[in-house]
């Protein structure tokens, strides 16, 4: 999925899109007073492997309402990452493009992440889930 499209969705979900400093994270959604915000560190370079991942990731939770408090127990907190992981991935490397991109000789992670425009980390990520299911 193209960046254009993820701003798209963000768009026609109500989704205000922000660059800004953010000390703690590369990236986040938040939901305050019935409105939904996505802010991506302004330091991530403008349409960039990492920006696509990031906003994928984070329009992840909107799309699955992932969406967890700070204080929320730590086992909550990686359930609404994986589910948001899971939303990304599918979005940013649907597997009948995997297995045609593999198939015409993209056999590294580097080559597939560079294939679909990901990084390596988050098409790691992506093979765990599709091959092992371990990330499922």
């Amino acid at each position: 999925m193209e960046i254009n499209k993820l701003y798209s969705i963000a768009e026609s979900e109500g989704v205000t899109v922000d660059f800004i400093n953010i000390p703690v994270a590369k990236a986040m959604a938040l939901k305050l007073y019935g409105k939904t915000f996505l802010a991506i560190d302004k330091d991530v370079r403008s349409g960039s492997a990492e920006e696509r991942v990031l906003l994928a990731h984070e329009l992840g939770h909107i799309q699955t309402d992932s969406c967890y408090a700070l204080s929320s127990p730590n086992s909550a907190r990686k359930l609404c990452e994986r589910r948001a992981d899971r939303w990304a991935i599918k979005a940013l490397v649907p597997f009948g493009e995997l297995l045609k991109a593999y198939k015409n000789g993209n056999e590294t992670i580097q080559a597939l992440a560079e294939t679909f425009g990901v990084t390596e980390e988050f098409m790691q990520k992506a093979l765990e889930f599709y091959c092992y299911r371990t990330y499922a």
